[in-house]
């Protein structure tokens, strides 16, 4: 009756967990007509960069960002209607000739373009991404060198306009030429206020596990742990350049715990294995370039794969039916994140603790509970 219940618990809060996850990944705002009101610009909190805000009244249907050369950034908004007393660009044309060499406009039906042509000594990484308001449209203006843009630059994407922007002047505002075809979308996205970057990789570790619960002195196991993660990197700009994510992946976890003093063990360590699948929330901070420093919380299942006692002698006793088969639990966490060109290193502190008792047996079961912390590191790709 009493793994009933846990079982009927644990479901329980698995499936609120991914009901809410799931809803909020593939939340979308439908039926809204998107009007583009005007263009402005500010500087990055962090003086790294600029953003450009498109205030729209919804978002676009898709949207596509090229760097044809490491002096231009164009981007189209598709799906979208300017407004009735056109599109203000006051605070872009502020920045020229000391930024932008040139700003274009062009256009069609129901899409909208901007060619942004920046002055010598500039140079930006260029990236879009939907506001936390589900309107607004953002592109990142993040500061670079030329180095830093070979794996952006795409000649062969440039978007054509009407208007030449080869040996370009000084433009003392924004031109608006006409352009009757829209240029195709290379980086089209569904209207939803983020898409998600999935990485995939290996993990291992150095674990200490023990038990909580129980009144009677005991000692940790040392162990360890490995298996394959799953990253879900929400992309999304938050506040502050914060991220967020889900964390998952299959492991193998050694717990368990040594010298029990306690008239029912007479054995030198309880070892128990079992294979995990953690669905942890994660928020990190990306304003510090190649390194991400994050925290994790969430939920385990745990499904037991053995379950010994060693003896004093050494020799080894089965204890698979007086263990529970699921362990189910919390785990928190802190890392770091480390981008090294198209790899990215994780480091990883965790601190696990079940919500089920370890034993079935009521000779032995005085409410014994798994708890670890695991220090781990790994690789996504």
């Amino acid at each position: 009756m009493i793994e009933q219940i846990d079982m009927n618990a644990m479901k329980n809060v698995l499936s609120l967990f991914l009901v809410f996850s799931l809803s909020w990944v593939f939340y979308t705002p439908l039926g809204a007509q998107s009007l583009l009101d005007r263009v402005s610009i500010t500087e990055r909190a962090d003086g790294r960069g600029f953003v450009l805000r498109n205030h729209l009244s919804a978002l676009p249907d898709s949207f596509r960002v090229v760097q044809p050369d490491a002096q231009t950034v164009q981007f189209v908004l598709y799906g979208i209607e300017k407004s009735a007393a056109g599109v203000q660009f006051h605070s872009l044309e502020s920045y020229i000739p000391e930024l932008f060499q040139a700003v274009r406009a062009f256009e069609g039906e129901r899409f909208y373009g901007l060619e942004l042509i920046f002055s010598p000594g500039h140079t930006f990484r260029a990236s879009a991404y939907p506001d936390v308001n589900r309107r607004d449209l953002l592109i990142g203006l993040e500061r670079t060198t030329q180095e830093g843009l070979s794996d952006l630059i795409r000649p062969e994407e440039r978007i054509e306009t009407d208007a030449a922007v080869e040996g370009v002047e000084h433009t003392a505002g924004v031109e608006h030429p006409e352009q009757a075809d829209p240029p195709a979308p290379v980086i089209a996205q569904e209207r939803r206020s983020f898409s998600i970057d999935a990485t995939f990789g290996i993990r291992g570790g150095i674990t200490s596990s023990n038990m909580y619960g129980a009144g009677y002195r005991r000692e940790a196991r040392s162990g360890t742990t490995m298996g394959m993660t799953a990253d879900l990197a929400f992309q999304v700009r938050l506040p502050y350049d914060l991220r967020a994510g889900i964390e998952t992946g299959i492991s193998f976890a050694e717990k368990g715990f040594e010298n029990p003093v306690a008239d029912k063990f007479i054995v030198r360590s309880i070892e128990i294995d079992y294979i995990e699948i953690p669905i942890l929330a994660k928020a990190g901070y990306g304003g510090l370039g190649i390194v991400t420093p994050h925290v994790v919380a969430g939920p385990y299942i745990g499904f037991m794969a053995s379950a010994e006692r060693v003896r004093e002698d050494g020799s080894r006793a089965d204890m698979d039916d007086q263990v529970r088969n699921l362990d189910f639990g919390w785990i928190t966490g802190a890392g770091l994140d480390v981008r090294i060109g198209g790899v990215i290193a994780s480091l990883q502190v965790r601190h696990s603790f079940a919500q089920t008792p370890i034993f079935t047996d009521p000779l032995l079961d005085d409410g014994e509970k798994n708890r670890q912390l695991a220090f781990v590191f790994g690789f996504r790709f």
